[in-house]
């Protein structure tokens, strides 16, 4: 992963074991505390660590939580992109609804995974992207992405429409769901959360479909 600039590159393997103890240290830091309380003194302590060892590396905090923000994406993308690839055209509308329905559950479970793995660290990240440019920049590219990701499947699905805006809205569903399920009260159990938000992303994937085969899922 190439380093923003100003950012200094770690050339030797103690400077690389440095480096990533501040990223650790930095990343429980916002999880334990929040944001404001956070500081480059109590990251620099949490990885026992001088304070100007933390200004060798970095300049503040933000720049930080803008790589734990790259890294977490970076995560998720490689996590979700063997579901990115366009599936091979089936000859059987079972086969192809039971396999969309597959890929549908696989994609909802790595999201509720990605979002509780660590709570209170997405809650800083989704609030400092308000304020915060680069970190706004970062999230935004990363929708962007997984989008094109979404559309591209649904071609390959043979939506008839606008693929792209179909697929902005199961992101959209999806997102949403998710962050009130689990950075919410979640209301109903995992399982049922995650068989309604499939069910959901279903119908905008592939309506015509479904219409065609309806004892292909639960109404």
């Amino acid at each position: 992963m190439t380093l923003p600039a100003g950012m200094r590159e770690p050339q030797q393997p103690r400077a690389h074991k440095t480096r990533a103890a501040l990223v650790e240290a930095a990343r429980l830091e916002f999880s334990d505390r929040g944001y404001a309380l956070t500081t480059a003194k109590s990251i620099a302590e949490r990885a026992a660590l001088g304070t100007g060892t933390f200004y060798h590396y970095f300049p503040d905090k933000d720049a930080l939580l803008r790589e734990i923000t790259r890294e977490r994406v970076h995560s998720m993308h490689e996590q979700t992109a063997p579901l990115a690839h366009a599936p091979p055209a089936v000859p059987e509308l079972r086969v192809l609804i039971d396999g969309a329905r597959t890929r549908m559950r696989a994609l909802v479970e790595l999201f509720v995974a990605y979002h509780r793995a660590d709570r209170a660290l997405h809650t800083v990240i989704t609030e400092r992207r308000l304020c915060d440019a680069e970190i706004e920049a970062i999230m935004a590219a990363s929708e962007r992405e997984a989008v094109e990701r979404l559309a591209n499947v649904l071609r390959g699905w043979g939506y008839e429409g606008d693929s792209e805006a179909a697929a902005y809205m199961m992101f959209c569903l999806l997102e949403g769901a998710v962050h009130g399920h689990v950075l919410g009260q979640a209301l109903v159990s995992d399982e049922r959360f995650t068989e309604g938000l499939v069910l959901a992303l279903l119908r905008i994937a592939m309506p015509a479909r479904l219409v065609q085969l309806p004892d292909a899922w639960p109404t």
